[in-house]
């Protein structure tokens, strides 16, 4: 068995989906969000926090 817990072939295809390269549409999503995010935003409220990206 895989030391992941899943057979070797799963464990595998996890791996792997982890290492590849991936470019989705987020690169070109971003840009448009941030726009949105930057006129919802509350300084009064969220001043001084983090707000992740992912």
């Amino acid at each position: 068995m895989h030391p992941s817990g899943l057979g070797s072939n799963a464990g595998a295809q996890l791996e792997a989906s982890f290492c590849r390269d991936y470019r989705g549409d987020n690169v070109q999503i971003l840009p448009q969000a941030l726009g949105v995010y930057d006129k919802t935003y509350d300084s009064t409220l969220y001043c001084g926090r983090s707000i992740p990206i992912l």
